[in-house]
């Protein structure tokens, strides 16, 4: 759970926090298809802790898939991608000659 991206953010998709003596699994957060409350609100607090009881779990052991978070189907278009590059050049997050170069060749 510490290394994979599953927190629903608009960038950073990894949990954060000292891992130490924590669950390793998401699963382990789960019983009977619920959200423990407790042992979710031990590992995050505020807006992290809102999303991610309110991420819908599957009752039907359907399996994980990935999705674009920029677009309301989840499909990655090249629009969005640009649209979200631009967005993270505005926001500071995409910076230097390699995020310029990289907005050149859109």
């Amino acid at each position: 759970m510490w290394k994979e991206p599953w927190m629903p953010r608009s960038t950073d998709f990894f949990l954060r926090g000292d891992q130490g003596d924590r669950p390793r699994w998401v699963s382990q957060l789960i019983r009977r298809g619920e959200w423990i409350e407790g042992a979710v609100g031990k590992l995050m607090e505020g807006d992290d802790l809102a999303k991610v009881l309110v991420l819908p779990l599957s009752h039907r052991g359907m399996e994980d898939k990935l999705i674009w978070n920029h677009t309301h189907c989840g499909h990655y278009l090249t629009s969005s991608g640009y649209k979200c590059a631009h967005e993270m050049k505005k926001n500071g997050e995409l910076r230097g000659k390699a995020g310029e170069e990289q907005l050149r060749r859109g």
